[in-house]
């Protein structure tokens, strides 16, 4: 490996390449303003949703305002009949 190779490397993860979000993927800051209540209590519901089964949870790299990447969380629902049996 050369020092190039290496600047490389470490370059690209740093700056993760852009991955869109896919349809029915939404963001805590979607659903609070679709469910009309603050962060906390979105986190609230949606962690014990992830619990349950019904509610999958995914990590996408989005770009910022200054084009830094950021994880932000996304949330996927499953239909309850369809959930997976966590037995």
């Amino acid at each position: 490996m050369t020092p190039n190779d290496f600047l490389k490397i470490i370059q690209d993860s740093i700056h993760k390449r852009y991955e869109p979000v896919p349809k029915g993927w939404y963001s805590c800051k979607d659903l609070c303003k679709l469910w009309n209540l603050n962060s906390t209590a979105t986190n609230r519901r949606l962690n014990a949703g992830v619990e349950l089964g019904i509610v999958e949870k995914k990590d996408y790299f989005l770009p910022r305002k200054n084009k830094a990447m950021h994880k932000t969380p996304h949330y996927f629902f499953h239909d309850e009949k369809k959930r997976k049996s966590k037995n």
